[in-house]
């Protein structure tokens, strides 16, 4: 999906009320933080957290984010997650590997 048709199918979502926006704001905060990480902006999570004025355990729930399988992330940003899966759902916490992940994710 092109970033045009992505931008018009979110907003075309939201205006009708069938976005699930959490989880989608959830992965781009996640996306973000990590990327200013691994850009060398901030050296540490804790600094990281510091400069956002959130707690340490909660950046680090968020960046296991950044662990999803690519085809669950896409569920999500595309509307086609399950409607079990919730920012809560996320938050519980990600199996390591992505097959379990779909099994705890997409086979209830």
């Amino acid at each position: 999906m092109a970033i045009r048709e992505s931008v018009q199918f979110f907003a075309t979502q939201k205006r009708y009320g069938l976005l699930k926006t959490e989880p989608v704001f959830a992965l781009a905060r996640a996306w973000q933080w990590q990327q200013e990480l691994e850009s060398g902006e901030y050296s540490t999570v804790e600094e990281l957290a510091t400069a956002k004025k959130i707690d340490v355990s909660y950046l680090r729930r968020m960046l296991r984010l950044n662990s999803l399988a690519p085809d669950i992330v896409e569920a999500i940003l595309q509307n086609n997650a399950p409607d079990h899966i919730s920012l809560r759902t996320l938050y519980r916490g990600i199996a390591p590997s992505w097959a379990e992940q779909r099994r705890q994710l997409l086979e209830i």
